[in-house]
């Protein structure tokens, strides 16, 4: 069983409530300023769901990153409008495109990371 202490009794609620309806299936109980939090052993099915978690986290982070390419495209197609040179636009738009790419295998490399960790996790 986990705990946690909080210097302010007030905030107490405020973390059980948090705990209680998050995603997360715990179900924390006050003791005075103690926050008691029974964390159950993982078995398979919730291993399963916690993937799914990251998975799903990760493709939210994919779609921000897509978004944000799409905004600086935006941008470089505006700046060749108004007068920048072809060749400094099409430069540009490469280095956005590497730099998506990269943070797209980080994102990727982060929940393989953590889906193993899940999977070998006792």
């Amino acid at each position: 069983m986990a705990a946690a202490w909080l210097g302010l009794v007030q905030n107490a609620a405020a973390v059980q409530k948090a705990l209680i309806t998050s995603a997360l299936s715990l179900n924390p109980f006050v003791e005075g300023d103690v926050i008691l939090v029974p964390i159950p052993a993982l078995n398979s099915d919730t291993k399963k769901e916690i993937c799914k978690m990251v998975a799903r986290a990760g493709e939210e982070a994919k779609k921000s990153i897509r978004t944000h390419r799409k905004k600086a495209m935006d941008l470089l197609k505006k700046a060749e409008k108004a007068g920048t040179s072809e060749d400094v636009v099409k430069r540009e738009e490469k280095q956005v495109q590497n730099i998506i790419d990269e943070r797209t295998k980080a994102v990727d490399a982060i929940c393989n990371k953590k889906h193993k960790a899940v999977m070998e996790a006792s």
